[in-house]
């Protein structure tokens, strides 16, 4: 028996290294095991999460989809009241345009000051809710620019033209300037509408000067100097109105 014991004694310390080893291999081998359970665990945590994130935001982008559509359902009636705010606005402008420019024209002085009071209407202020849902909301990038672009337009031209309700002293070439922002105001509701009744996916690609100018027409505004007026900024590059270039005062 001590002889058996001495034997494996020997063995034991003759394969001391393969042993130890082997048992390091062993440890090894059940350590990655179970990191690879963690690993996967970890996985399937991922991939729950992910899971869960996508469902969170597809629930959300329906709930902001049914929101645009509600939005948009409104935007037809908005731009028409903002159209014809500023087709009133217009041809209250004209209305007030000197009567001596208008018999005249040869000899006025476009520079010469003189009391103008203008009948204009209050701007609709309480449908610019519906305006900035969209902008919140909608995915169409131009969409977005030309409302952002008309709530500064409608902004400026309040704040530019509000003196006249009472009566200012003004010159020909200033009053031209407000009846073409006027026409601008118009002209960029009016873009939208095809956007607005679902015919297109963004703005009308129509060019917005032709839209200005017929937004003169529509106001029945003739006056050689604001058509030349306006010809003269259409030639100069300028935007229509004032919302892409100034800030309100």
């Amino acid at each position: 028996m001590a002889c058996f014991f001495l034997t494996v004694g020997h063995w034991i310390y003759d394969f001391q290294t393969l042993i130890t080893g082997l048992l390091a291999v062993g440890a090894a081998l059940y350590a990655a095991r179970f990191a690879q359970k963690q690993v996967n665990a970890a996985r399937l945590q991922i991939e729950v999460a992910r899971d869960q994130i996508a469902a969170i935001k597809d629930q959300a982008d329906r709930e902001r989809t049914a929101r645009l559509r509600a939005a948009r359902a409104s935007l037809p009636t908005t731009l028409s009241s903002i159209c014809e705010f500023a087709q009133e606005a217009g041809e209250a402008l004209h209305a007030a345009w000197p009567a001596a420019a208008k018999l005249y024209p040869e000899d006025h002085d476009p520079n010469s000051v003189q009391p103008v009071t203008a009948n204009l209407p209050p701007f609709p202020y309480e449908l610019l809710d519906s305006l900035e849902r969209i902008v919140e909301l909608t995915d169409a990038e131009d969409v977005a620019e030309r409302i952002e672009s008309i709530l500064r337009e409608a902004q400026i031209f309040s704040a530019r033209t509000r003196p006249l309700v009472s009566g200012t002293d003004i010159n020909t070439d200033l009053l031209a300037i407000h009846i073409i922002q006027a026409a601008a105001l118009y002209a960029r509701a009016e873009s939208l509408f095809t956007y607005a009744r679902r015919k297109t996916p963004g703005v009308n690609s129509a060019n917005l000067w032709d839209r200005v100018f017929a937004a003169l027409t529509l106001m029945r505004v003739y006056e050689p100097a604001i058509l030349e007026e306006a010809q003269k900024q259409r030639e100069r590059g300028i935007s229509p109105g004032e919302a892409d270039s100034v800030e309100p005062e």
